[in-house]
């Protein structure tokens, strides 16, 4: 595969993420060994180590290897992440080059070659017109805003004669309109700004049906969208209510627009934007008539999804700006929802209406909805640790645990006076829950918590693959018995591995083991394995590299 044709070669899924892992900075070392040698060490889950050697034309890739265990494809997140880096690197070089050039031409012209140049440059690109005007022109104190149909024409240009805009094409307009968004955001507070930004929120929502948003650029431009929109609301003062109900119809006309009735998510996260600034009695009734009115659009199949959501934006404004008395009857008049009853639970543990929140909770089990829910679990907890039933507590506690919660246990114990009897009533629990995955790594938590090294032991004596975490802890208890469970667990490896990632993985291992039990017990390892698999012949020669 060739550097130049990643996009092309690869999964988009895989591509996305290894882009993830670049723009996030988990690349934690880089070494350049030549400019066909690379040398990586990456933070994942855990730290991995990778190599990627470049041909002659340093752009194909002559061999890669990364010691992460992902095995459904030729290259995994890690391998792309530096794929990206180094192709970077290389077109910041060439762009380095280029400016050097381009500098050498722009010293030998005068003052009016130099204009017509620049002219010519923004007449193409407007958004970067705009960004010089912006930044270099000093005449007035107020910084103009880009005019709306400069966002369309940036849209329509990059869809050209077709209705769907390309991959790269797609990152190239997300790019320019970041740029214009940063333009906005850099205008004076007003009525205009915020009609503008709502204006552009509406025609970005639409690229998601045009182009090809598989690098997610289209979802980012609208988070940043939202968050200038949400900065400039709080700052915007209005010359009168007039002025802010004008805004509310322009919200209404932009959510009335169909791409809203295909996106409704996106709707109501710009809906909830606007919050904030309901303090005037109109404003506010003219937004709950347009929540209502788009409840009223919803269709059966959008109704399970949207409704509630919208109704959570409603008993916001309640909550925020109504009586609590009104507040509770629009709550209790929606519970049939599940989120609103929660809502209602919640403000129920704010005010401390502890046998309340377990009424509803027994009202919810009489009408035979599970109560056992993650999110309904914590707020019996609450209500239980509010009233000081230590009972109820405990047997919450121990649900929420088994689901994964770790953080219960240590909660729960700082509250209770019998913590032998807590910590064995949990171990139980679990132990008869295994051998599921997850109760494994709950389980290993509360023991590690405990410090329990001999039920650590016997953990580990039938979920094998948890020595290579805890040697090094309970070493300390049987150092024996943890060398032969380590041991035994390296040669059943080497009889399931395959393929040079996973020989790789398993000469990490040995490292560590030695590491732990020492070189002459590493050196025994090396040599049982490598009699027993003659024939593995790539797992022999990264053993070759134990050292």
């Amino acid at each position: 595969m060739k550097l130049s044709d990643i996009e092309k070669a690869l999964d988009p899924v895989i591509l996305k993420r290894g882009m993830g892992y670049l723009n996030y900075e988990n690349l934690k070392s880089v070494k350049k060994e030549n400019n066909q040698l690379y040398r990586f060490v990456i933070k994942g889950s855990e730290v991995y180590t990778l190599h990627v050697a470049l041909e002659e034309d340093k752009d194909t890739i002559f061999d890669t290897a990364c010691t992460c265990p992902y095995n459904k494809g030729p290259y995994c997140k890690h391998q792309v992440a530096a794929f990206l880096y180094i192709r970077l690197k290389q077109d910041q070089a060439v762009e380095k080059k280029q400016e050097k050039l381009l500098c050498g031409i722009f010293s030998k012209l005068d003052r009016g070659q130099l204009i017509n140049i620049l002219l010519i440059l923004f007449k193409r690109y407007p958004s970067e017109r705009d960004k010089f005007i912006g930044t270099f022109h000093k005449s007035t104190k107020k910084k103009a805003l880009p005019d709306k149909e400069l966002i369309t024409d940036m849209i329509d240009t990059a869809k050209g004669d077709g209705e769907f805009i390309a991959y790269y094409d797609t990152l190239d307009l997300t790019d320019d309109l970041q740029n214009l968004l940063e333009l906005i955001n850099e205008a004076d507070e007003s009525y205009e700004k915020l009609a503008t930004l709502i204006f552009f929120y509406k025609e970005a929502t639409q690229l998601i049906d045009c182009c090809d948003d598989s690098g997610g650029s289209v979802g980012t431009l609208l988070d940043s969208i939202l968050d200038v929109l949400s900065n400039a609301l709080t700052a915007t003062i209005f010359s009168d209510k007039l002025e802010q109900l004008k805004l509310m119809r322009e919200l209404r006309k932009t959510l009335s627009h169909p791409v809203f009735r295909s996106w409704t998510d996106y709707g109501s996260q710009l809906l909830s934007i606007f919050l904030s600034r309901l303090e005037n009695i109109e404003v506010r009734a003219e937004f709950i008539a347009l929540i209502d009115y788009m409840i009223d659009q919803l269709n059966p199949l959008e109704k399970d999804i949207m409704l509630p959501r919208l109704l959570l934006i409603k008993a916001a404004v309640f909550k925020a700006y109504e009586k609590e008395d009104d507040y509770l009857e629009f709550l209790n008049r929606h519970k049939a929802l599940a989120t609103i009853r929660q809502s209602l639970m919640h403000h129920l543990l704010e005010k401390n209406a502890f046998r309340q929140v377990l009424n509803q909770l027994e009202e919810m089990a009489k009408a035979g909805e599970n109560i056992h829910t993650p999110n309904l679990l914590e707020i019996a907890y609450e209500a239980h640790r509010g009233l000081g039933n230590h009972y109820d507590l405990i047997q919450n506690a121990v649900k929420l645990i088994l689901l994964g919660k770790v953080a219960y246990y240590e909660q729960t114990k700082d509250i209770i006076s019998d913590k032998e009897a807590f910590y064995y009533t949990v171990k139980q629990a679990l132990k008869e829950e295994l051998p599921n995955v997850h109760v494994v790594n709950t389980l290993k938590q509360i023991l590690l918590i405990e410090e329990d090294k001999n039920e650590l032991l016997e953990l580990v004596k039938v979920n094998p693959s948890l020595i290579v975490e805890l040697a090094g802890t309970l070493k300390e208890t049987d150092e024996d018995e943890t060398a032969d469970l380590f041991k035994a667990y390296i040669l059943e490896s080497a009889d399931s591995f395959s393929g040079r990632k996973e020989y790789q993985q398993l000469a990490q291992m040995i490292v560590y083991f030695g590491q732990l039990f020492g070189t002459e017990a590493r050196e025994e390892v090396i040599v049982e394995v490598k009699e027993t698999y003659p024939r593995k012949k790539a797992l022999i020669d990264e053993l070759g590299k134990v050292s």
